[in-house]
């Protein structure tokens, strides 16, 4: 049996989730399956200030570097063979939002 381990993390505008799951096939012929490993949410809501504010607040900036810290433990734990983050607008769209993402260098 073949298994691989993936991880996501998806920075959205209500909230960040990270999701690691197992990618395994039973035999070489066999269509892959997937078993989710883990699956959380953190609703720390960054489209509140830039929708608003054009800018995510400092609360906020502190609460998505703290997640992602405990995002980074986590993903040491089950070390996957691979991990991406992504951003939706709230991120992209912030005035001070390329600043943050150089400061989440995972």
């Amino acid at each position: 049996m073949s298994l691989e381990r993936f991880g996501a993390i998806d920075v959205g505008s209500n909230a960040i989730r990270l999701n690691i799951s197992c990618v395994f096939k039973k035999r070489e012929d066999s269509p892959p399956r997937f078993k989710q490993e883990v699956s959380l949410r953190m609703p720390i809501r960054l489209g509140e200030d830039v929708f608003t504010d054009g800018f995510i607040s400092q609360t906020k900036a502190s609460q998505l570097i703290e997640s992602m810290k405990a995002f980074r433990s986590i993903l040491n734990v089950y070390r996957p063979q691979s991990y991406m983050a992504c951003a939706t607008s709230a991120m992209r769209d912030a005035k001070n939002g390329l600043a943050l993402i150089q400061k989440l260098s995972l």
